[in-house]
């Protein structure tokens, strides 16, 4: 989500959403490194046990949630040791949060701006970031040299990237207004997830229905030219896929995290607020 900073007409700093969320892989690749910070080095060992329950046993959808829910909890880093020795998968993809470097007694009217300066993804808050690893067989029919290509057990994935601004401040109301805001960042980021998950069944349904011919001197010579054929329906529908992405952050949907700070005490005319994204 692109972000410009501004100032209202009454002096209040504020951001406005700009036109979409997500940044290319170039702009992440030259964005400064993120730190990521861990809440708690040590899980409660029951909810570990609950955790690696729901991997084992769950449908995808559970363990994607079990993971992130003690993720959120104990910290991406922590997570990764605690589940790195798992018999079961864990989900690909993993919520991270990038520690915010400023002072937990930060004035709340000053928030906006030293987030949007000291994000790894400025003018961007936040990043998500989708990929959709396919794999197949195939299946050449005709003779030589014409032959059309039928995808066997082709299955898409859907690989989700999300990174979060994290910060802890110490005043009651700030904290409140921070949580907030945070909370509508996060609708966003489901707007977001949700049509990625969306996307990968079509994604996967147009790749299952594409029958390409290809040129060969014979079927393994067809077959060859499977992945490469393949890619190129892959490329074009994740192209569309990134379309309707940029499209949730055209509409809005959820976009701006609006950081609605208290009046200060000595003056009752006044307030600031500040805006942020969500992804």
């Amino acid at each position: 989500m692109k972000l410009t900073a501004m100032r209202s007409k009454d002096g209040a700093m504020c951001e406005q959403c700009g036109s979409r969320c997500c940044q290319s892989e170039e702009e992440r690749t030259h964005a400064p490194e993120a730190t990521h910070a861990v809440i708690n080095e040590e899980a409660a060992p029951e909810q570990i046990q609950r955790t690696m329950a729901d991997m084992r046993h769950g449908s995808m959808e559970q363990r994607q949630t079990a993971v992130l829910q003690l993720q959120r909890q104990q910290g991406n880093q922590a997570v990764r040791r605690l589940l790195e020795s798992a018999e079961s998968s864990v989900p690909s993809g993993q919520v991270q949060r990038w520690a915010v470097n400023i002072p937990a007694d930060t004035p709340c009217d000053q928030v906006a701006d030293l987030i949007t300066q000291t994000s790894p993804y400025s003018p961007n808050w936040a990043r998500a970031h989708f990929e959709f690893p396919w794999s197949s067989d195939y299946v050449p029919r005709g003779t030589a040299p014409n032959y059309t290509l039928t995808p066997r057990n082709l299955n898409v994935r859907m690989r989700p990237n999300i990174d979060v601004p994290q910060w802890s401040p110490s005043d009651p109301a700030t904290r409140t207004a921070w949580r907030t805001a945070m909370s509508n960042l996060n609708t966003h980021e489901g707007v977001h997830r949700q049509t990625a998950t969306t996307w990968r069944d079509t994604i996967q349904t147009e790749m299952r229905a594409y029958r390409p011919s290809v040129t060969a001197a014979d079927e393994q010579g067809a077959v060859d030219q499977g992945e490469s054929v393949f890619q190129g329906k892959h490329d074009e529908q994740t192209a569309l896929h990134q379309n309707a992405q940029d499209q949730v952050d055209a509409n809005g949907a959820g976009c701006v995290a609006i950081i609605n700070c208290p009046a200060p005490r000595e003056e009752h005319s006044t307030s600031a607020e500040g805006e942020g994204v969500a992804e």
